[in-house]
């Protein structure tokens, strides 16, 4: 069987991390053994409940001294080069960070480690992954990358014409890990209420891809969330909800100024979505408005309708994503303050197309995966 090795942390402040990360595992326990850098109590129980596979899930303990926890993660993992197979990055958005130092540092690290992995007959993936924006620089680097790397797996069409035009090796056309989820394997942590389609979530980032409170972002988004909210024929109750904790403090502005200026009222969550009153609060909404992929596909994947509010183009990882997806119609730039939803029976056609859809994406990627091992 393939040994593969997932060094990187996941981070647990991101809902939409854990999502991709846990689906991406629990795929590849299906086709080898997975060895994950540390335990961590915010996935165990999603990368293992209803996973015929869970055995082939291994943590690699972290050094004794330092309490068990990984530290220089690739000390903990040394045993395993003369064995393993594969490394994979998580899935996600690769770019330039806004640091440059930062940046290049980071191109250091994935570059050398993949040099030093082919010594050992290891292979480096990423699949379900977003490349850029870049830099001048930044875009000479990832094209090295890219050819050290032995499958690159980019998610949206637009993305993978950017790379091929800018001459990058071993890319191909993957989808986005949020396809392999399944409801059926999470029933025992559905919360479904007894009350469905009765109220509209609202879930905001304060930046196109940064956590900071973007004042001018968030003036955009205003205008046309309050005019969708307005447009509603039925008053349903509006909940606004975070499953990244970096968005508390737009989703709190948001809701205070849409009732301030508009006369909109609705409530704020009280703490980070888990996993579980996730998926339940999306299955139970008639509608969810966000500018976060994540909780789009997984409303999406839990037959609800979400709407995509930004700067469209811009936000290209999620605009890119929607468009393949044939969602034009629920897609809306920021500062339109006359904006109406499409009827109803657009709504239920789109539903039903995507469920056809996903569980064809869900196929293809299990395909791709053992085409590229």
């Amino acid at each position: 069987m393939h040994k593969f090795i997932y060094p990187s942390r996941i981070k647990i402040s991101n809902l939409g991390d854990i999502l991709i990360n846990v689906l991406l595992i629990r795929e590849l326990s299906g086709l080898g053994y997975v060895y994950l850098d540390g335990a961590n109590q915010s996935i165990d129980t999603l990368i293992r409940i209803n996973n015929p596979n869970e055995k082939n899930i291994k943590v690699v303990g972290g050094i004794k001294i330092f309490g068990g926890k990984p530290v220089l993660r690739w000390l903990n993992m040394l045993p395993l080069l003369l064995t393993a197979s594969h490394v994979f990055d998580p899935p996600g958005a690769y770019g330039d960070n806004r640091n440059s130092v930062k940046s290049y540092l980071k191109f250091i690290k994935y570059y050398n480690r993949a040099i030093v992995l082919k010594l050992f007959g290891i292979d480096m993936i990423r699949i379900g992954v977003s490349m850029g924006p870049f830099s001048k620089d930044g875009l000479k680097r990832q094209k090295k990358i890219s050819a050290v790397y032995k499958n690159i797996g980019v998610r949206d069409s637009t993305n993978f014409e950017y790379l091929q035009k800018n001459n990058f090796k071993n890319v191909r056309l993957a989808e986005d890990m949020a396809f392999l989820y399944n409801s059926q394997n999470y029933k025992e942590v559905f919360e479904k209420s007894q009350i469905q389609k009765s109220y509209v979530v609202v879930s905001v980032r304060p930046d196109l891809e940064s956590a900071e409170f973007n004042a001018t972002y968030i003036k955009g988004l205003l205008i046309t969330i309050a005019s969708l909210l307005s447009g509603i024929k039925n008053k349903a109750e509006i909940i606004f909800s975070y499953q990244v904790k970096e968005d508390l403090e737009a989703i709190a502005f948001m809701k205070d100024e849409l009732e301030k200026q508009y006369g909109i009222s609705g409530s704020v969550l009280k703490k980070q979505l888990s996993f579980s009153e996730a998926i339940s609060l999306y299955y139970d909404a008639c509608l969810v408005i966000t500018n976060r992929l994540h909780v789009a596909l997984l409303a999406l994947l839990n037959n609800t309708l979400p709407v995509i509010v930004t700067e469209t183009s811009e936000h290209h990882k999620l605009v890119n994503m929607f468009r393949d997806l044939d969602f034009n119609e629920f897609i809306f730039n920021i500062y339109q303050s006359a904006v109406i939803l499409p009827d109803d029976s657009l709504e239920v056609s789109k539903l039903a197309n995507f469920n056809s859809l996903s569980a064809q994406k869900r196929e293809t990627i299990k395909k791709y995966l053992k085409e590229i091992l």
